[in-house]
């Protein structure tokens, strides 16, 4: 039958471009009427924009067109196996990375986009065609591999507009909000209750006083992302804070010059004291105003308990640390909470969090879709394309063995909910195929405005609302509470 057909065509396009069928027992005449692909691809076209151009292509005309379309489906073909398998090349990229820098040279990102993309490329990739992507997609050296991944994300499309969120866009827009506000208010409006902790709802009430729209499923994931790197739920203040701070898809700030490693081990001695780095500000903070002065600042570092013993921060470290500070203020007379701790946290945890936002919330639908599908199918027997709620969370559950099949992680309560809040934009029913089809990876291409930009300037404060070199200091002391990281110790 026609249907049949097209669900056997929709079959043959998966495996076509690499993507694993669910299980075995999901046949085309097991699934019900399927849209059309979800993307134009084919790896004959992707194959013939690797081959050499004769020159009747490089002029203009019908060949030539044919030639740069068949390159746009290469491109849009690697891009998706790049989101495929993104957390993959990040931890690659991060492993290259020794210091924490953020950055690995070109070398090792083709080396490692080579070595973690070719199996699933169907023979389409080689070094010379990285060579071309890397062209195409206007990289430099070094590669900032953080940015790198997350210009390419998994979207939704529906009619009336998004409704994914970019957790890093809006972390960092909340951050330019509150690069330059008084931690007395921050802290008021982070935990109402003064209890020292934020929970998940407080934290999903907060971020709407700066104006970040975050729907409340995808709030608390970004809450269990927070919570689950710090190693605390609920989370206390001091890491809310520490976590916001540092949120940037750019490189670690600390790690950028030598006044910046100064920071950076001064760090270490404020968590060997005993301290978090919001603690040490409010102690330093010695008139209140949620601001640190560059004399309370330079006074709280000669008060460190470790700072006279051996291998303790030294006067001149303490100086470049209020330079460095000073520096990324914009020579203001006065330091922010979330200037303090963006240079002197860790680098480490600023990728460790890099890492986990730039994971992709719909990738495990992308890649279970007959599964999915098929349960969908079942699900509304009359092909209405309509299904209430609840009944398609109850089909999003049913991916699970397929996940875990394929040695996967399964869904959580929160990733389901997140996946349901997406495909219904909103409604209290969801229009499965238009969400199914609308997924597509996008190139969202041009760089997030900076935190000062964002804000309208540097020296702007915000609006209160209305309700490489290698390190020579010691190694890395762990954040209270993180219990170990993935990143390895620096050489000391």
């Amino acid at each position: 039958s026609d249907s049949v057909a097209a669900a056997a065509a929709v079959m043959e396009w998966e495996a076509e471009v690499g993507l694993e069928t669910c299980e075995a027992g999901c046949t085309a005449e097991s699934l019900t009427p399927l849209p059309a692909p979800f993307a134009s691809l084919s790896v004959s076209a992707a194959r013939a924009a690797t081959a050499a151009p004769s020159p009747s292509e490089t002029s203009t005309g019908p060949r030539a067109e044919s030639r740069a379309a068949a390159m746009a489906q290469r491109a849009q073909f690697m891009t998706e196996r790049l989101v495929e398998h993104k957390d993959e090349l990040f931890e690659r990229l991060s492993a290259a990375d020794p210091y924490c820098t953020g950055c690995v040279v070109k070398v090792s990102w083709a080396r490692n986009l080579l070595e973690v993309l070719t199996p699933h490329c169907e023979g389409l990739l080689s070094p010379a065609v990285v060579e071309e992507l890397w062209a195409e997609w206007g990289l430099s050296e070094p590669v900032k591999y953080v940015r790198f991944l997350h210009r390419f994300q998994l979207r939704d499309s529906p009619a009336d507009g998004s409704f994914l969120v970019d957790r890093i866009q809006a972390v960092t827009k909340l951050h330019a909000q509150l690069v330059n506000f008084s931690t007395m208010n921050l802290e008021h409006l982070l935990d109402p209750n003064g209890d020292k902790t934020v929970t998940r709802q407080e934290f999903s009430a907060f971020l709407p006083m700066f104006h970040v729209q975050v729907p409340p499923w995808q709030a608390a994931a970004l809450y269990e992302t927070m919570s689950n790197i710090v190693g605390q739920h609920p989370i206390t203040l001091d890491s809310s804070i520490l976590c916001l701070a540092l949120v940037s898809q750019d490189p670690p700030e600390s790690l950028s010059d030598a006044l910046g490693l100064a920071a950076e081990a001064v760090g270490r001695q404020i968590l060997g004291s005993g301290m978090t780095f919001a603690g040490a500000f409010r102690t330093w903070d010695t008139t209140h105003d949620g601001f640190l002065s560059l004399d309370e600042l330079e006074v709280g570092l000669r008060s460190l308990p470790l700072a006279a013993s051996p291998g303790g921060i030294s006067p001149d470290e303490a100086r470049a640390c209020c330079q460095r500070l000073h520096s990324m203020t914009a020579h203001r007379e006065k330091v922010s909470m979330f200037d303090f701790v963006r240079a002197v946290a860790p680098s480490e945890l600023t990728l460790e969090l890099q890492g986990t936002l730039i994971k992709e919330v719909l990738k495990h639908v992308w890649r279970c879709r007959p599964a999915l599908l098929d349960a969908l199918a079942r699900a509304d027997p009359d092909a209405s394309n309509v299904i209430g709620l609840e009944a398609f969370k109850d089909c999003v559950w049913e991916i699970n063995p397929h996940l875990e099949r394929r040695g996967l992680h399964s869904l959580g309560e929160i990733q389901v909910n997140v996946i349901c809040e997406i495909a219904a934009a909103g409604r209290d029913q969801v229009r499965y195929e238009d969400f199914l089809r609308g997924l597509h990876v996008e190139d969202v291409g041009a760089p997030l405005a900076s935190p000062a930009s964002a804000a309208g300037g540097a020296t702007t404060p915000a609006a209160e609302p209305a309700s490489v070199p290698a390190p020579t200091a010691a190694p890395l002391l762990l954040l209270p509470g993180l219990g170990g990281s993935r990143r390895h110790g620096r050489p000391g």
